[in-house]
């Protein structure tokens, strides 16, 4: 799976928990780098039960392939930190087996 696949299943999981899922699109897709910058707790207003949810669905969604660790998840965590943490386990990772 590339980098884009999960690009899009990680915005699909974070538009569930996105507070107001029908600007979901309007707020990532016009900023800068499809929105991968955006802060999850500070511009896309997302809880600690959000993160919890959002993390959990990802790791079963990727097979369990992989586990955030509670130190990975911060006040600065971004949509593109996400996408690239589960490429570098997923797609990297195997490739040095």
């Amino acid at each position: 799976m590339n980098r884009d696949e999960i690009k899009k299943i990680v915005y699909e999981y974070a538009q569930n928990h996105f507070s107001n899922g029908d600007d979901f699109d309007k707020m990532i897709i016009d900023k800068p780098f499809d929105g991968e910058n955006e802060l999850l707790y500070k511009e896309l207003f997302f809880d600690s039960l959000d993160m919890i949810e959002f993390t959990m669905e990802l790791e079963s969604e990727f097979d369990h392939q992989f586990a955030f660790d509670d130190s990975y998840i911060d006040d600065n965590i971004t949509l593109g930190k996400i996408i690239d943490f589960i490429d570098n386990k997923i797609n990297k990772e195997q490739d040095e087996q």
